[in-house]
């Protein structure tokens, strides 16, 4: 279905009347920027590979991290969890594994959240290795090992196509031996149902229940997690908001699960940029290898390092101006026009410098800005560069191409730099989830009978002694165009919405996510402990409506 979003303005209250409502907005996008911030920096930690960080205001120290600094900060991050988990199981605190085991282990995690060569990766499901990566009590994907530690019946060492098997395995379905395997809760598996009706075929779509569970244990998630567990890695850090919260039974929070996704989710972009970038510089430097090889033939060489000598002589004299070391390369720019009057300096019956010259000052009159830089062609004139384009090679167009193919592969980066979330600077927005969706915190909708919209919102507060609070506030949403006449219901277990445009056109469709919105000029600008006050600028609410075809 097509996607429609609305952004629609929260009228929060002014003065003192709306300053704990227009607090625990800002608390609840800074806290979710900060707990964001806190999962990139876990997996870029996990990553143990070389990145670039980009300038801000929190990091003292903006660059490339090496991949030596890298792999010790990952080490570091899983040594210290390490000592906790087998602390917390009363082991003994000494490290399991290599170094090299542990680095691959959680550089595996990383790349089962994040791929790297395919770029598919998912910031919904990610949220499933949350519970396992941050909670002692989790037993996320260790299924598969649970069930194939269950007795296996002996008629999968039989071939299938053995009478004797089918009899076994009807025997085996019909006694205790199978209560463990027919003891599964949720949807019944194939084979299950299969056999409840008899089915002959159950017995193969058992054998490959158990293959596949085999195989996860092998090359899959749930073989990660066995990795991280086997070190005692599992949790390999903490969830950033149980411990903050006033009130909190354990285990991660739905902010918590927000948050996580939301780093991924730009994790994944990261890792997009970086691939695309490394891919760009590749595609330049293969660009430039293949034409050096092609243009750069051993008896152009000599005439390209005349035009090298110009360009260092010219640096010189630049840099004699009194504004600093100047560097001058011949680009296409400054051989604006040169293709028509290389073609005439060559018909030209006379070579001497003045004739060549005067001839270049007509051309330059007649192109007026469309012709290139005149000290070069008057130094191209000079009886001792005429080798350089009066015969069937144009030195000087092929230094210019190599000049402007060299300036494209050193603008070009190995890598996209990271930057880390910031609720002033580089905020991520909060979302909610609809009717239907218990991922995340909800959002209500609700219409009164004067076709006021209203929204109630999850946010975050905090107590007298600053423990975050759980808490929903309500708010006027202003009148747009893009929303009139709203109604309201549910269909099929999800809120259903039809409404008017300005452009008298009607929409219907069902509610889905909601993001916070807030303006980023206004927050880069204003002090902090101001915002903190209550003097959060403006805000919206962006809505997420998944319109029925017409």
């Amino acid at each position: 279905m097509p996607v429609r979003s609305i952004n629609l303005k929260l009228l929060v209250p002014r003065g003192g009347d709306g300053c704990q409502l227009r607090q625990s907005i800002w608390v609840t996008h800074s806290e979710v920027n900060a707990a964001t911030r806190y999962y990139e920096e876990k997996l870029l930690a996990l990553r143990a590979a070389p990145y670039e960080r980009s300038a801000d205001r929190t990091v003292d120290a903006p660059g490339l991290v090496s991949l030596d600094e890298a792999r010790q900060i990952a080490l570091s991050v899983a040594r210290t969890q390490q000592r906790k988990n087998r602390l917390r199981s009363h082991e003994d605190a000494q490290p399991v594994g290599s170094d090299e085991e542990v680095l691959s282990a959680v550089q595996a995690l990383y790349r089962r959240l994040l791929p790297e060569e395919t770029g598919e990766g998912s910031a919904q499901n990610a949220n499933a290795y949350l519970s396992p990566l941050t909670d002692p009590a989790s037993k996320g994907f260790s299924a598969a090992g649970d069930k194939l530690a269950r007795p296996r019946p002996n008629w999968l060492a039989m071939p299938s196509d053995e009478p004797e098997a089918a009899a076994a395995a009807a025997e085996w379905f019909a006694s205790d031996a199978s209560a463990a395997w027919r003891s599964d809760t949720g949807s019944p598996a194939a084979w299950l149902k299969k056999a409840r009706k008899d089915d002959p075929a159950w017995p193969d779509l058992f054998r490959k229940k158990v293959q596949e569970l085999e195989q996860s244990l092998t090359d899959g998630p749930a073989a990660d997690m066995v990795r991280l567990r086997e070190l005692s890695l599992l949790p390999l850090f903490e969830p950033y908001f149980p411990s903050r919260m006033a009130e909190q039974s354990g285990g991660v929070t739905p902010w918590d699960r927000l948050a996580f996704r939301l780093a991924v989710s730009h994790m994944l972009s990261w890792e997009a940029w970086c691939r695309r970038a490394a891919e760009d510089r590749a595609s330049r430097i293969s660009r430039r290898d293949a034409y050096k090889a092609a243009a750069v033939t051993p008896e152009l060489e000599p005439l390209l390092e005349q035009v090298r000598a110009f360009e260092r002589a010219r640096s010189e004299d630049l840099g004699k101006l009194g504004l600093g070391a100047a560097e001058y390369e011949v680009r296409p720019r400054q051989l604006r026009g040169w293709a028509d009057l290389r073609e005439t300096w060559r018909k030209a019956k006379s070579k001497d410098a003045v004739t060549l010259r005067g001839i270049a000052t007509e051309h330059q009159t007649k192109k007026r800005g469309k012709f290139g830089d005149p000290q070069v062609f008057h130094w191209l004139a000079e009886p001792a560069q005429h080798p350089l384009w009066s015969g069937a090679t144009d030195a000087p167009t092929v230094a210019a191409t190599l000049n402007a193919i060299e300036a494209l592969v050193a603008r070009s980066r190995e890598t996209a730099s990271m930057t880390l979330p910031d609720a002033r600077q580089h905020p991520r927005a909060v979302q909610w989830a609809a009717v239907g969706d218990s991922n995340l915190r909800p959002y209500r909708v609700a219409v009164d009978d004067k076709g006021i919209v209203r929204a109630e919102l999850s946010l975050l507060g905090r107590d007298e002694g600053g423990k975050l609070l759980d808490r929903s506030d309500s708010f006027v949403l202003a009148p747009s165009g893009q929303l009139r006449k709203p109604t309201l219901g549910m269909r099929e277990k999800k809120a259903f919405i039809q409404f008017e445009t300005d452009g008298d056109q009607t929409f219907a469709g069902t509610l889905g996510s909601a993001d916070l919105l807030m303006n980023r000029d206004f927050l880069s600008r204003t002090r902090e402990q101001e915002i903190e006050a209550g003097a959060i600028g403006p805000v919206w609410l962006k809505v997420v409506i998944d319109i029925d075809p017409s």
